[in-house]
């Protein structure tokens, strides 16, 4: 078999799959939005890339292959000293902190992070530092280069795609609480809601927060722990990125009336109106985040999208 039919035979089962994925989504409680997301993906481009994808998979498997019988590689955390039950605490609020101040922009991509320095200006040892950097280093947002570790460079198709995939699931997440909801979740996702009216609209981080809060409500009462807990990957994907899906007083107060919506749909058991209410206000916030990610300095005052989410 040449290597040419050997490929259209994968495609046509990567397909195949697709389409038995698809069939399952129609016949489930999410509905037919997620099986024609699944059919698009289903098409000759979408097939190729995952073909691409699974031939670099088979390059790394080789590499790796190569590397444990080389032996093991010289490990840069190796024979650091265990923290003390002192510095224990530290590690968490001193990886909050890089993490903001990564998303913030006070260090730039590419940027060095220096241990002796950073132990100064947080006041921790070195071993606090360290343990921190890679915590971050696990969740992608530095790099390591040899021995040192650069703020990585994160790039607006990143922030595309990881939208491509939450728009699929949080709509399959929203129709299925609109179905399965209880009244107890109910009742906290009103609460959740007037939380979000008493947020200051100037306030993006209070707006962030609320709007999170709000949204893993959605993901629970979907009653779908494969839906939470990838939902909640992506959620640590995004947080990444510069917190930019929330936008002007007016914007705040269009998301107010979607959300009011959003409630309302879920507790009447309008699956359909309250996956399409939730994929508009991500597909704003995928665009809202893009524009601030590519053009940080550029305030959209008056977004014609109404404001995004979390």
């Amino acid at each position: 078999m040449t290597n040419e039919s050997g490929a259209e035979l994968d495609a046509a089962a990567q397909r195949a799959a697709l389409a038995g994925l698809s069939a399952l989504f129609e016949q489930s409680s999410f509905g037919t939005e997620a099986a024609a997301s699944l059919r698009h993906r289903a098409t000759a481009g979408s097939v190729d890339r995952i073909l691409q994808r699974t031939k670099d998979l088979a390059s790394d498997t080789r590499s790796v292959r190569a590397e444990v019988q080389a032996g093991p590689p010289s490990d840069p955390w190796e024979g650091r000293p265990a923290l003390s039950r002192e510095e224990a605490p530290q590690v968490e609020s001193v990886e909050l902190a890089l993490r903001r101040g990564i998303v913030s922009g006070e260090f730039e991509a590419g940027e060095k992070l220096v241990e002796v320095v950073l132990a100064d200006r947080y006041g921790v040892s070195r071993n606090v530092i360290r343990v921190a950097l890679r915590r971050l280093e696990q969740d992608d947002v530095v790099q390591r280069d040899g021995r040192r570790v650069l703020v990585r460079q994160h790039w607006a198709t990143e922030i595309m795609d990881i939208y491509e995939v939450r728009i699929i699931l949080e709509t399959a997440a929203a129709r299925a609480a609109a179905l399965r909801r209880t009244p107890r979740e109910i009742g906290l996702l009103t609460g959740a809601f007037e939380a979000m009216r008493a947020v200051n609209p100037y306030y993006i981080t209070s707006q962030e927060q609320v709007c999170w809060a709000f949204h893993e409500l959605i993901w629970t009462a979907s009653h779908s722990q494969t839906l939470a807990s990838v939902l909640h990957r992506l959620q640590v994907d995004l947080r990444r990125y510069p917190a930019g899906a929330m936008t002007s007083p007016s914007g705040w107060g269009q998301l107010l009336a979607d959300y009011q919506r959003l409630v309302a749909a879920v507790r009447e058991h309008h699956a359909d109106d309250a996956a399409e209410i939730i994929g508009t206000r991500l597909r704003a916030a995928r665009d809202l985040r893009v524009h601030d990610h590519t053009h940080p300095d550029i305030s959209i005052p008056d977004w014609s999208g109404g404001g995004g989410t979390a």
